[in-house]
């Protein structure tokens, strides 16, 4: 059917809902050797080496002692909520959320968990992790919890916290480009919309009797 010549048109068009887009937890990662029992500024180092990985894997080191690694990626939180992350590690690391430090396990130790907690809006975060191994043993893990989660690892889609029930508390979806002035609108039982025009054109007709205010 055109729509432009049509003397009444009929659209059914699917609601859509507004969710967080999922992040992907591939994390990008800058490796460094050096003599440090704290963590090194690594703005002010040149990496040796740089890759991706599809968590925190030390196994991209090179040797097992006088190292430090850099994790950039993001994180994504699916509605509004405090959030507390982990990391527990051999020797020290940091755990950055939209770079402010919410977990602070830094210095020379065995294995030692540390947490922080952060209010995070719905929506994706970048998120960073720093380690470095004197030597010893070594270990690195990351994990949260939150919104109703107990803690556990970030998922593979690095989605963390449960979704609103878009039932309950609605959701706004993208804007729609329209072909027609509609004159009314009904919501079907399905969640899909039907609307109607009285017009075939897309801008209300105006007649000899109707003056410039009046369209």
């Amino acid at each position: 059917m055109n729509v432009n010549r049509a003397a009444a048109v009929l659209f059914l068009m699917l609601a859509s809902l507004a969710l967080p887009q999922a992040a992907t937890a591939e994390y990008n990662y800058e490796y460094y050797e050096g003599n440090w029992n704290l963590l090194p500024d690594f703005d002010a180092l040149a990496p040796l080496e740089t890759g991706s990985v599809d968590d925190f894997d030390l196994s991209v080191r090179n040797r097992d002692s006088q190292y430090a690694i850099r994790f950039t990626g993001t994180v994504t939180a699916a509605a509004d909520a405090d959030y507390t992350f982990y990391t527990s590690s051999d020797d020290g690391s940091q755990l950055l959320v939209n770079g402010n430090v919410v977990v602070d396990n830094d210095g020379l130790h065995g294995v030692v968990q540390q947490s922080g907690t952060i209010n995070l809006e719905a929506g994706t975060h970048t998120l960073v992790v720093t380690f470095f191994q004197q030597g010893g043993g070594q270990a690195l893990s990351v994990s949260w919890s939150g919104n109703g989660q107990g803690q556990q690892e970030i998922p593979s889609d690095g989605v963390i916290g449960v979704p609103p029930d878009l039932s309950s508390v609605g959701s706004w979806g993208p804007v729609l480009p329209w072909p027609h002035v509609a004159v009314s609108a009904a919501n079907l039982p399905d969640g899909r919309i039907l609307t109607w025009s009285g017009s075939e054109r897309d801008t209300w007709p105006r007649t000899d009797h109707m003056g410039p205010g009046n369209r």
